[in-house]
């Protein structure tokens, strides 16, 4: 059980780092000053788009993580009060 618990928070902190690194890729693509053109090619589209994917793949990816320590935490509960 300690394994899934260790499983499960990895997860959510590679999860978390994932998150981080999309927002901040994301930060970095938008425009500082909105009344300024700017020039968008296919290629900035194509990395935007591929860190807001890579966004929600982290949410994901923790939102399971978070799901699977709740169920083992419980389980655990249920196991100690069945022995206790």
């Amino acid at each position: 059980m300690i394994e899934a618990l260790q499983t499960a928070t990895s997860g959510i902190r590679s999860g978390f780092a994932q998150l981080e690194r999309s927002a901040d890729s994301i930060a970095h693509r938008l425009p500082r000053d909105r009344g300024a053109s700017t020039v968008t090619t296919d290629t900035v589209h194509d990395s935007l788009t591929s860190d807001i994917i890579q966004s929600i793949i982290a949410k994901h990816t923790v939102t399971a993580n978070a799901a699977m320590f709740r169920r083992v935490d419980s389980t655990v509960g249920e196991l100690i009060d069945l022995r206790g």
